[in-house]
């Protein structure tokens, strides 16, 4: 039954602080970030603020109120005094080593009345210094709701990375870091993101297992390959050093402005470049001709390797750790020695790569495998005599896949067998370009592939599909690539 309860109570004063308060906000543009949330808050004040009741008539659990037993301190006035009383205020001396904040995180939610109003309030009448910046994040959704504990749709942490390592066979800390990794890559700002299971698997497999993982098992065994192992002296081509100081300098400003996101997005975008540059400069075809730039190229592919290990530190710190232990030198730990000549010493002996990052299998459930002619040798070209039309061209599909191991076909020398990812559906394809190719030139690599053709045997492997290659004069293949980072599994028209 609802009754009138009635007690006497203390209050804070807070309305005599609404004038200052809106000056302060006004005479520090980042005080309060995002704007839409400075916006809501200054909207908040404007309306009126009103004295607050800060205690409650002791009910025999609380923080008694000084000089007066018989009342409790409010929980919310009492929780944001530990912000302070936590660096030691009032007796302790060295509390102004802590204080203020340069920045306080906190939800949307309990950002406009709380963290915004009541607490600057509190530290005003104190004559206590304010923090720097309050950031009101917005929020990780999942099936469209917030995530909560009385909902019982908490995703744990913990949870999600053992999960991850048994699936994946990954180490449990990499697991750690993968987790650490996803929730820095959308970490919900302004508007709320929604998390969902499928989501992180696909951000694993495609920034963590692609992206990274051959990136750096690429550039360490064509070190191996090329150089003997030890990285080799000289400048950073040009194009790598505008990436490298383009990350470094995306990354710092983001987080200046607390943008942890898109700060992550500027640290992998230089292992997305090393990717392309790799493909764009081909050391092995360099290695071929005994081209004296090779060197450059290998010193500004692990230059770009390095440059990720020292941005990527405070989102995934032990796969920074394994990145500097396989390029065989102590970790990047200061922000001013990224991306330097002196972080990257010539000479020095790098390790054999070593997959951080295996790829997790998206497709629980094993397809039949189809019947198939055998056939010992690659079919011979068809010459079409004849103009087809537009309805047999559709018949076939060509997409895009990326190539995640190669290795020769046994007893052949003319043939590849390459493993694939077209979306997240691995294939196995054999092709005839082992003569044009190493597998370490191949893996990492974008192609266009025929999807829907039948699976053909050749030399007894399994081939479930056909890569598309240009001939050259001397017959040999030249592989077919998009133009810049496709979409895995995208649709070639």
């Amino acid at each position: 039954e609802v009754r009138w309860v009635q007690e006497n109570n203390y209050f804070f004063r807070m309305s005599s602080f609404q004038e200052p308060l809106l000056a302060h906000i006004e005479a520090n543009p980042k005080f309060i970030l995002p704007e839409s949330r400075k916006n809501e808050v200054t909207s908040f004040i404007r309306q009126g603020l009103r004295d607050v009741c800060i205690s409650r008539q002791n009910p025999g659990c609380g923080i008694p109120v000084p000089s007066d037993p018989t009342q409790v301190v409010y929980v919310w006035f009492d929780a944001l005094i530990n912000y302070v009383a936590a660096t030691g205020w009032p007796s302790n001396p060295d509390w102004r080593d802590r204080w203020p904040a340069e920045v306080q995180w906190m939800g949307k939610d309990i950002l406009t009345r709380f963290h915004a109003t009541l607490w600057p309030a509190m530290l005003l009448g104190c004559e206590l210094p304010l923090p720097d910046t309050l950031v009101g994040h917005a929020w990780l959704l999942m099936g469209g709701e917030k995530i909560s504990k009385s909902k019982g749709n908490v995703v744990a942490p913990m949870e999600l990375a053992q999960d991850l390592a048994s699936r994946a066979g990954c180490a449990p800390e990499v697991a750690i870091d993968a987790v650490r990794y996803y929730m820095a890559s959308v970490m919900p700002f302004e508007q709320d993101a929604m998390f969902s299971y499928e989501e992180f698997d696909l951000k694993y497999n495609t920034h963590l297992a692609n992206d990274l993982g051959n990136a750096l098992n690429r550039s360490l065994a064509m070190t191996h390959k090329f150089v003997n192992g030890q990285i080799p002296d000289g400048p950073v081509e040009e194009d790598a050093l505008r990436a490298i100081a383009a990350a470094k300098q995306g990354f710092e400003s983001s987080m200046e402005t607390f943008r942890v996101d898109q700060a992550t997005e500027h640290a992998v975008n230089v292992i997305r470049f090393l990717n392309k540059y790799i493909d764009t400069r081909a050391p092995w075809a360099l290695a071929k001709k005994n081209d004296p730039e090779l060197g450059a190229v290998l010193r500004s592919m692990l230059m770009c390797l390095r440059t990720a290990e020292g941005l990527i530190r405070p989102i995934m710190p032990r796969t920074a750790d394994a990145i500097a232990a396989q390029l065989g030198m102590e970790p990047v730990l200061t922000w001013d020695a990224i991306g330097t000549d002196a972080s990257l010493p010539a000479e020095t002996t790098v390790q054999q790569p070593q997959p951080i990052f295996p790829r997790l299998d998206l497709k629980k459930v094993e397809k039949p495998k189809m019947e198939a002619p055998k056939v010992e040798a690659p079919v011979a070209p068809v010459v079409v005599q004849e103009p087809i039309a537009i309805e047999d061209f559709l018949k076939v599909q060509l997409r895009v896949a990326r190539i995640v191991e190669a290795e020769p076909v046994d007893k052949s020398d003319k043939l590849m067998k390459l493993q694939v990812m077209i979306g997240e559906e691995k294939r196995q394809i054999v092709a005839g370009i082992r003569k044009d190719y190493e597998p370490v030139d191949l893996i990492g690599r974008q192609i266009v592939v025929v999807y829907n053709l039948k699976p053909a045997m050749l030399r007894g492997v399994e081939s479930q599909g056909m890569l598309l290659a240009a001939t050259r004069e001397d017959g040999g293949a030249i592989l077919l690539s998009p133009e810049s980072e496709a979409p895995e599994g995208a649709r070639v028209k």
